[in-house]
């Protein structure tokens, strides 16, 4: 699969719809000057409508203070990989600078 990706260029929090089809989903945050405040996921449906091009991330995020959302930690590498279908990805930055957002994914092997 393609990469999502999110530039970034100030401080904020970004909410990423992510394919719902996969096995696992690796986010890379590479930013200068921004910190890292959080990174979580949810398997709640955040987007604007069901039809939403979750492959390439194109949906507008319109309820997700309502979604239960889950802290990830960063892995050794200072990546953070979830192993199970997710609907989307909320990213919390602090600090000033710039920088992206990158989500990779592997496709479900299962059969859906």
């Amino acid at each position: 699969m393609r990469p999502i990706r999110k530039d970034v260029t100030a401080a904020g929090t970004y909410y990423i719809p992510v394919n719902r089809y996969t096995d696992e989903t690796v986010i890379t945050v590479e930013v200068t000057g921004l910190t890292v405040t959080s990174v979580s996921w949810t398997i709640d449906n955040i987007r604007a409508n069901a039809g939403a091009n979750s492959y390439s991330g194109v949906a507008t995020a319109v309820a997700p203070a309502s979604a239960n959302w889950i802290a990830r930690a960063a892995d050794a590498d200072g990546s953070y990989r979830i192993g199970w279908a997710i609907d989307s990805v909320r990213v919390v930055l602090g600090g000033t600078g710039s920088g992206a957002i990158t989500i990779l994914q592997d496709t479900m092997t299962s059969g859906g």
